[in-house]
This record gives C-alpha cells, structure tokens and sequence, in this order.
C-alpha cells in the first residue's frame, strides 16, 4: 500500500463511520419526544453522574411545589387506620380548607374518588364537596382523572358538580417509554371526540401558573422530587386541628401544593434517576415533632419506583423553574455525531491495541463528562450514539491485525496442544482446557479463590489389601476402578480430582474454574460417589471378587485457599492449600471418632441447609488453631429422609442444646434413648456422664478438640 493510499483509506473509513453514526444521531434528535430513544434512556445514567459531578441537588430559595402525601404512617395512624380511604373525605375537605387558608396558590388532587358513601350516609361528603366548590370555583383547585383504555374514571358526580366546570377536572396522565421508565411528561393530551388539545393535570396546572406547558416535554429531575418539600396528610389535618397557622402559612403560602399517594406498592413509577433514587424516610416536613401514630416507611423508593404525585411534581417544577430538557436539533445532533465519530475513527488506526484502549477509555470518559455537563445545562447529548461510534471504530480498526494475528496465534495452539496430549493422562479435564487457553498456566503462582475442597478415604481397605497381599495385580485392579468411580463421579458434578493420597480420594470446586454453586455440587457428589460405591461393591468387590465391601468417609470444607501450580519450574501440580484444605482433611477423618459418613464445615452448612437435611455435631477445635467450627452431618436430600429420623434428628438437638447449656443430667436422658443404634448420641452420652462426675471449668463453651488422624 502507497504513502498516499494509505491516509486516504483511513479518510474513507472515517467518512463511512461518521456519516452513519450521524444519521442515527438526527434520527433520534428528530423522534425524542415522541418515543423511547437511547439518548433518553441514557439519563437513567447521567442524572446520578450529573449529582456526583456537580453535588446534591440544592433547592431554589421558594421551592413553588409542595406535596402532601397519604402514606404508610397516614394509613397507621387514627382515624385513618382500618377505615377505607373513601371514607376519608371529611378530612380531605379539611385538608383542602386547610391549603386555601394558608394561603396556597393551586391545588392539584392526583387523587380520584370515584364512589360516595352518600347513599348509606346522607351528608357524610358535605365538608368535602364544600372545599371542592369553594376552590373550584375561585380558579385555585384541579381534580385528577384517569384515563383508561375504555372509559375515564372521574371524580364521583358530586364533586364534578361542586367544582362547577370540567376544565377543573385534568387527566393524571404519564407517560412510559417502552422499557417502563417515566422520562417524558405529557403537557396537554388529544382529545378523542374533538382532536383538541387538552391540559393535563400538570399542563393546567403550569397555564394557572402563568407558564405555558409543551405538549410532550422531558422531566429535568434536577428539580426533584429531592428539592419538593413533602408532608403528611395525616401530619397536616392534625396540624390545621392544633390550630398552628403559623406552620402551615410557612409550608403552604404561594405554593401549588400536590395531593396524593406515596405508598409502597400503589401507583409508583420508575424514573429517570431509578439509579440515584435515595430511601424515603416519610415527609421532609413535619408540623408534629414525631409521627402522629406508628409510622411505617418501607424503603420503597429504594426499590427504584417513585409515587405518581412525586413525578408530578418534578414536571411541573421543569415548567415553573424554568429547567427544561431539550434534545439538540437533527442538524446539530448529526454533526456532533459526524465530527465525534470521525476523527476518533482517525484516531484509532495504526495504534498499538494497548494505546487504541487507552484512548478509547479517554473518549468514552469525554463523551460522558460532556453529555453530564450538558444536562446541567439542559440539553441532552446523544451519548449512546457517540459511545457506540467510539466503540464500534476501535473494534473495526483491529479487525485487521486480529486476521494477521489469527495464524500467529494458531501456530502457537498447535505446539501447545502437543503439550497437553503428552501430559493428558495426568491432569484433570478442566485443567487441560485452562493449560491450552491460558500461558499463565504454565507459570508458577497462586491467588487466593473461595473453593470447596472434598477428601474421601476408603472404609474397609486394610481388609482388603491384606486379603490380597499375594495378588499385587488384583488389588491395583480394585483400587484403580474405584478411583476410576470415584473420578467419574465427581467430574460429573462439576468438581475436579486434585490428587490420590494413598486410598484417599481430595477434590476441588471452585477452582480453577469459578462454580457458584460449588458447595452443593460438592455435597451431591458425596451421596453420588456412594451410590456409585454401592454398585461397585456389588459389580466388582463382592461380585467379582469376593472381597468384604468397602466403604467410604467424606469430608467438605469451603472457604478460601491458595490456588495455583506448585512445585518446582519442571514438575507442577495445580493444588490447593491453606486452613480450608487441612479442615476438609480432617473433618473427613473426624467421621471415624464420630460414627458418621459425611462431615461438612461451616460455610459448607450455609449454603446446602434446606436442600440437605443436616444435623449439627459438634465444636470442633482443630489442633493448634484456638477458634471452634461447628460441623454438620448431612443425612440425606431434602424430601428423601424419612419422618422418623427427621424426628430423631430433633430429639438429638434437643440434647445437644441441653448439653452445650451445661444441663448434662437433662442431655443424657436424651441421648440415652437414642444411642443404641446412634453412635454420635452414644459418644456425648459418654461425655456427659464425664462432665457429671467431673464438671467442666467455668470457661467451657462446648467445645471439642479434635485430634490428629
């Protein structure tokens, strides 16, 4: 390639990439409030960024919105508690007195009732039909309604005849983007039967207000719901009743206040800032110094919804502040996608892969730091289209060299994969596959990885090499096919044979591949390789040669250990090592004192407790480490063992909690009667009776020291 071609070619590409990550930069300029874009969705990002950037929010001197909520303490406190919410309404044509009289600019109800208790109590919504008609009328009062696919649910027909005027009466309308987040807010809505527009509850509002509402806008959550001033319904009717007008003046005074709901699950929304969203902890506000009865905040908003009324009254705040966000034109948005995507498209080519990722990190960081400046200026920067033009031209300025490299590294495999064929009889499965993917696995080192590590001794072995002691051939024959079981067993589940420690069987999950469920793997594997035992036994010990039967004793720790090939730069083993690896080895040998097959640690316990039915055994101390662990049985899988012995298992930790309560008498009662085909009950009736003729000292907590094997 000449001098000259060669620049050319990296215009050309620059051109193609620009040009058409601009056209999808304008088309989404041009459609933003009409749908769901990426560049709107990518305030769900930007709004937490723009506070960690730029700080808290802070709000204006006056906020000009408040909010009175009927939440979780309304609905605990009198009268409220136990009383439908349609038989609120003498004290919601309170609460509405109690605005107007202290002087609130608006009220907004994004409350509908739509039933009356009228017909079974004449008089009984007088007080709130009264307010209705008093604000209604004076201009300073909007009821929400609610428009549903058939027929709109409204205010029932004696508050739409007290308020006098259907252009008192506004939908409570919000809009979703098509992945359920509320990011755009409707000023005015169509109207079905005359394709007029129509304010909203938040449109009509705004117009009282002096402030004209477009008719699709996006919400500037930078003016809250955190800068809105929020109090309890329940707080305020308490308040108006204690007579404080001085309170309630200073909360309400030339403030369009908002009536409505913020319960835990009742209509809530996902906002754009679902990912700054802090726990809501009850109104901002009180006029009482504490709940006025048993409060009940959940961590809601925490959950990443917000109330209806909150998300109205963060639109509104965008048209009475002033803090609109507006996407830029087509025009502008294209071109800054053009030029963005070009040059770093220029940028990335001829670049070594570590500077191209640098730079690409750089670039990204740019974008998004100019897109959050941009938001706290009110404009939103189409951010996914500029990250995805970085993105997709860093990847297509290495698709090239990756070719070239293809063969190198091919050339590479194959000697490997030479390797690994020689040394195929000698490593695990898992551990060729990482040998063949990984060059660092040829190195010595290690790093510190959760695992369960599973030791599994034969029960019964001495027997058998003694009765094969002049048949050398035939015992190796034995012991490698059930090495042979046991590997197959385990590999199956998941884990991999770490080594052959004589007749002992240790193996790992966890490592070196991560295995999330790792500890019930390892459990199953206990009762699999058993079953397997069993049919070994009956195919070929007993079978086929006539031998006594083994068994088995297993042991399983999980925690975390070293990992890594050890040994020398000529002979490697990748093996586990560490504390979690010696309680494992001991636990399984500990089975042999105890009586039982399967012994499991702590963390082991944790993870497998209710898909395993376990009983607890003991403290045991491992030698030369002074902190106890409490170990597990685990007697079969959930919904396999019997009634019977889950009743026993019940008994046994009723004697053990006697026993650890130094009540020896009261233990050994129990275990008596479990310990003629119990060894474990047998073992603490030993004890006991020990501690009854010699106590304890004073600083005894239960625990047991195990021995060395």
């Amino acid at each position: 390639m000449s001098a000259l071609a060669l620049p050319r070619g990296r215009l050309i590409a620059a051109l193609i990439a620009g040009l058409a990550f601009a056209g999808w930069a304008a088309t989404e300029a041009a459609g933003a409030l009409g749908g769901f874009t990426t560049t709107a969705a990518a305030l769900d990002l930007l709004f937490p960024l723009r506070q960690l950037v730029f700080g808290p929010i802070h709000a204006p001197v006056q906020s000009p919105v408040a909010v009175v909520v009927i939440d979780e303490e309304t609905y605990g406190s009198a009268p409220y508690a136990g009383l439908p919410q349609v038989a609120w309404t003498p004290q919601l044509g309170q609460l509405l007195e109690t605005l107007d009289g202290a002087g609130a600019k608006l009220v907004g109800l994004d409350l509908v009732y739509p039933t009356t208790l009228e017909s079974l109590l004449p008089g009984y919504d007088r007080p709130l039909r009264r307010a209705v008609a008093k604000l209604g009328r004076a201009g300073k009062l909007v009821l929400g309604r609610v428009d549903s696919s058939r027929e709109p649910i409204l205010p029932e027909r004696g508050q739409l005849l007290a308020v006098g005027d259907e252009v008192h009466v506004r939908s409570l309308q919000l809009i979703t983007d098509a992945d359920g987040v509320a990011r755009r807010h409707p000023g005015s809505l169509t109207a079905a039967a005359t394709g007029a527009a129509v304010p909203t509850l938040v449109g009509e509002l705004a117009r009282r207000a002096g402030t004209t509402a477009p008719d699709t806008f996006f919400i500037n959550y930078n003016t809250g719901p955190e800068t809105v001033p929020v109090y309890g319904f329940a707080d305020i009717v308490a308040c108006a009743a204690m007579g404080d007008a001085g309170f309630l003046a200073k909360a309400f005074r030339d403030r369009i206040v908002l009536v409505g709901t913020a319960l835990d699950v009742e209509d809530r929304r996902v906002p754009a800032t679902r990912f700054a969203l802090a726990p809501y902890d009850g109104p901002t506000e009180r006029c009482q110094s504490k709940p006025t009865e048993a409060a009940a905040y959940g961590d809601a908003v925490a959950r990443r919804t917000l109330p209806g009324v909150f998300i109205h009254a963060a639109a509104l705040n965008t048209l009475l502040l002033e803090r609109p966000l507006a996407p830029l034109s087509p025009i502008a948005a294209g071109a800054l996608a053009f030029g963005f995507v070009g040059l770093v498209t220029l940028g990335f080519q001829g670049l070594h892969p570590g500077a191209g990722i640098a730079l690409l990190a750089g670039v990204l960081l740019l974008a998004t730091f100019g897109a959050v400046v941009a938001l706290d200026r009110g404009r939103l920067l189409p951010l996914p289209v500029l990250a995805a033009g970085a993105i997709v031209s860093a990847g297509a300025s290495y698709a090239f060299r990756s070719v070239e490299e293809l063969k190198a590294r091919r050339r590479s495999e194959a000697a490997k994969r030479e390797l690994t064929q020689r040394f195929g009889r000698y490593l695990a499965p898992v551990l060729i596959e990482r040998l063949e993917s990984h060059d660092a696995a040829l190195d010595l080192g290690g790093e510190a990885r959760r695992v369960t590590v599973f030791f599994s001794d034969i029960v019964g072995y001495t027997s058998v090499s003694e009765k094969l002691r002049h048949d050398p051939h035939k015992l190796v024959e034995v012991i490698n096919g059930y090495f042979t079981a046991m590997v197959e067993v385990v590999e199956r589940d998941g884990g991999y044979v770490d080594k052959f420690i004589g007749d002992c069987v240790m193996a790992v999950w966890g490592a070196p591949l991560d295995e999330p469920a790792q500890e019930l793997q390892a459990v199953n594997a206990a009762f699999d390789c058993l079953g397997r035992l069993r049919r070994f036994n009956e195919e070929v010990v007993v079978g086929t040669h006539g031998l006594p039967p083994l068994g088995a004793r297993i042991g399983i720790n999980t925690g975390t250990a070293i990992v890594g090939n050890m040994g020398s730069p000529t002979r490697l083993n990748y093996t586990v090592t560490g504390d979690t690896v010696n309680l494992a080895s001991r636990l399984e040998g500990a089975n042999k004192a105890y009586g039982t097959t399967i012994m499991i640690g702590p963390e082991t316990a944790a993870a497998v407790r209710g898909r395993f039915v376990l009983r607890r055994l003991d403290f045991l101390a491992v030698k030369g480490k002074a902190e106890a662990v409490e170990v597990h049985e685990v007697v079969g899988r959930a919904g396999e063992v019997t009634q019977a012995a889950l009743d026993r298992i019940a008994e046994f930790e009723a004697a053990l909690a006697a026993y650890r309560a130094r009540d020896f008498a009261g233990a050994a009662a129990i275990f008596a009667a479990l310990a003629a085909d119990d060894p474990v009950a047998s073992l603490y009736l030993g004890r006991c009776r020990r501690f009854l003729a010699t106590p304890p000292a004073a600083d005894w907590n239960g625990a047991y020291e195990l021995q060395e094997k």
